[in-house]
């Protein structure tokens, strides 16, 4: 696992993904794009500690567990 800089949000925080696996197909799973349903948030966090433990995949993955961190904070 390799974690780096996304983006930025429109108020300038970082956005951190952490990327798995190195050959294969690109898969990207977003988490937190809406602000107010933390849902994704949840999931996308239990997502990333599964992973962290194993990930066999043959694929290449991006995970950004808060996408919109600035909605994530202001809960909209």
């Amino acid at each position: 696992m390799k974690s780096f800089k996304f983006g930025e949000t429109a108020n300038g925080l970082p956005i951190i993904a952490d990327k798995f696996g190195s050959q294969g197909p690109q898969v990207l799973i977003l988490g937190g794009v809406h602000g107010d349903e933390w849902e994704g948030v949840v999931a996308a966090k239990s997502l990333q500690s599964h992973f962290l433990d194993s990930f066999t995949f043959k694929l290449q993955l991006t995970l950004v567990p808060i996408f919109n961190f600035d909605g994530v904070l202001q809960k909209n």
